[in-house]
């Protein structure tokens, strides 16, 4: 299983709700504070777990561009983690 992390600045927050849904049926939101420079700022983080039958990478960089131009930011980071799941389903 891959997981992406996706950290950008709390701006827009419903405009980066749709941008994201735009690209990635399902993901996680959450808010947190980071810092940028030696600046504190308000931060939001996605996690999408891609479906590994495609290419995710191209639409990770086409989002990571949406949202770096949205928010008028330097860079957006994302990290990919790799990792053993299981899904579990209670009768």
């Amino acid at each position: 299983m891959t997981l992406l992390k996706i950290y950008t600045e709390d701006v827009k927050r419903e405009k980066l709700l749709k941008l994201v849904s735009h690209y990635f049926e399902g993901f996680t939101m959450y808010k947190t504070h980071g810092y940028w420079k030696g600046i504190a700022e308000k931060s939001l983080c996605f996690e999408i777990i891609p479906d590994s039958l495609f290419n995710y990478w191209d639409e990770v960089k086409r989002l990571c561009k949406d949202i770096k131009i949205m928010n008028s930011q330097e860079s957006v980071k994302v990290i990919e983690l790799k990792a053993e799941s299981q899904e579990v389903s209670f009768i």
